[in-house]
């Protein structure tokens, strides 16, 4: 990446000029020390690929020099206009200064300063929020000498978490890939949890807490057939929860796994697995399952938005984990609410079909149209037509993106389930044709989205609906189609262009 010396260049000239502030107010230095800290982590990241993007994907690679210049025309816009501030004279906003007359001046300046800080640090999350994930692509490729690179970078700071993480992730992949055994088990005995649980509304999640210390956690339960190989689904789920160990929200952005817990049935044999995970760091007052936030009533435009986001990113994480999820739908997604709507998270759980990108697929599914109405149709009913790919989980996301657009539930948890007000599929439900039921059902999506979304939740969140819905399709409605080919061998190309049409859109969005 031949733009890194005059990115960091510039960075250290904007990072020099506001540290001359940091003791000005503890409001500023606060500020101050937010935007050092997210310079610290971005150096460390910028750095980092100096060296690996020589060897990285090229499409990759151009995705990373693009983000680059993007933040230096950030760093440029917001080191100029520092200097408006100050005149070219640090001193002019210190406080401390004897001179009355000059005291309201300095107060102005002072709170225009603040307010300039707010935004950068607002503008250089953005950023990350738009790079970060495609950081995380780094995971899926199989070059040794990337490994050799990050390894030469330090992990000792926290400014460092995303660089170990990834070759926490990488090592994982390369060995689940290879057939490599890995020291130390992922499964917990039976006294790892405590037995009392109290189970989340619409969704197979029950919170628990560690028999130990009695912090909480999370238990997602995963139930297979009769007739499914269990060797191989052990393995499946042992290599997705080594993937999960490494993960935390702020990095992977998926909710950190800390073990798997078989349940046996009454034959003696394994019929479910319980992941168990970490509730996120931050202080939430509430978790629920997104079908029972759906179903409760309406929330602002701000939680919509970082609903959407935090999702979004999660789905990526999953295919950078090398997994493909198999069963994104609002049921099997995890909201965590604090007192301001905006500090809302949204995690992937339900991780009961998830298996390796390159795993062999069963092609089987079933006739329940609940879960249908999140399938592509190519990968609807008891033999679906399609093996399963990434599109075919970017195509659950765009019916749970819909929901979240227009908050109303598509799905009704009486028994049996039946369609919400707005979604009328009920003739197409009646139709023999299963396949012409589900292209129809499609076809009723796409027009909701077209009609409702674009008044609530604007046209760039409309677009990116959309693009999910159509992302299968053959014709010009599919954003996607103008690669050539998305099925590079390591699955970057795909990922690249989910974070441009998709993932980036989304970060741009705000109130």
């Amino acid at each position: 990446m031949h733009q890194t010396s005059p990115f960091i260049r510039i960075a250290n000239v904007f990072i020099e000029k506001i540290r001359a502030y940091r003791h000005a107010d503890d409001r500023i230095s606060e500020l101050v020390i937010g935007v050092e800290a997210i310079w610290l982590k971005t150096e460390t990241q910028v750095t980092a690929l100096h060296n690996v993007t020589v060897h990285s994907h090229d499409r990759l690679h151009q995705f990373y020099e693009k983000c680059l210049r993007r933040l230096i025309t950030k760093l440029c816009a917001a080191s100029a206009e520092v200097e408006t501030f100050t005149d070219g004279q640090l001193e002019d906003l210190s406080l401390a200064q004897p001179s009355i007359n000059n005291r309201p001046l300095r107060k102005l300046r002072y709170s225009l300063f603040e307010n300039h800080l707010r935004k950068t640090i607002q503008s250089l999350e953005e950023w990350h929020s738009v790079f970060d994930p495609s950081w995380f692509l780094l995971t899926l490729q199989s070059d040794e000498k990337i490994d050799f690179e990050l390894e030469k970078q330090p992990h000792t700071t926290q400014s460092s978490q995303d660089v170990t993480a990834v070759l926490a992730v990488r090592t994982v992949i390369q060995k689940s890939r290879a057939k490599k055994s890995m020291t130390g088990s992922v499964f917990r005995e039976e006294g790892f949890i405590s037995h009392e649980q109290v189970a989340l509304p619409h969704s197979n999640i029950t919170m628990a807490a560690l028999q130990e210390t009695g912090d909480s956690v999370i238990l997602d339960t995963t139930t297979y057939p009769e007739d499914i190989d269990r060797e191989q689904n052990t393995s499946h789920v042992r290599d997705l929860a080594r993937v999960l160990c490494c993960s935390q929200p702020s990095t992977l952005g998926l909710l950190q796994c800390i073990g798997v817990l078989k349940r046996l049935n009454t034959g003696g044999k394994i019929s479910q697995y319980q992941f168990v995970f970490l509730p996120p760091p931050e202080q939430y007052t509430a978790t629920s399952s997104l079908r029972a936030l759906l179903l409760r009533g309406p929330v602002s435009l701000d939680a919509k938005y970082a609903i959407a986001k935090s999702l979004t990113r999660g789905v990526l994480a999953v295919h950078s984990a090398d997994f493909v999820h198999k069963s994104i739908r609002p049921d099997n997604i995890l909201v965590f609410n604090s007192s301001k709507d905006r500090d809302t998270r949204a995690y992937l759980v339900g991780f009961e079909r998830a298996r390796p990108a390159a795993a062999h697929t069963r092609l089987i599914g079933d006739m329940m149209w609940e879960r249908n109405l999140y399938r592509h149709p190519s990968r609807q009913g008891i033999r679906p037509e399609h093996v399963y790919i990434m599109q075919h989980d970017i195509y659950s996301l765009g019916v749970c993106l819909l929901e979240v657009g227009i908050w109303n539930s598509l799905v009704m948890p009486s028994e049996p389930p039946r369609p919400g007000n707005l979604l009328q599929i009920e003739e197409q439900l009646q139709m023999s044709n299963s396949w012409k039921s589900a292209w129809d059902i499609k076809r009723a999506l796409l027009h909701m989205a077209n009609t409702f979304l674009p008044n609530l939740v604007g046209l760039t969140y409309t677009d990116v609906v959309l693009s999910c819905l159509t992302c299968l399709d053959s014709d010009a409605t599919n954003m996607f189609a103008s690669e050539k080919d998305l099925y590079d061998e390591d699955g970057i190309l795909v990922g690249v262009v989910f974070i441009e049409l998709i993932l980036s859109k989304l970060a741009s969005l705000s109130i």
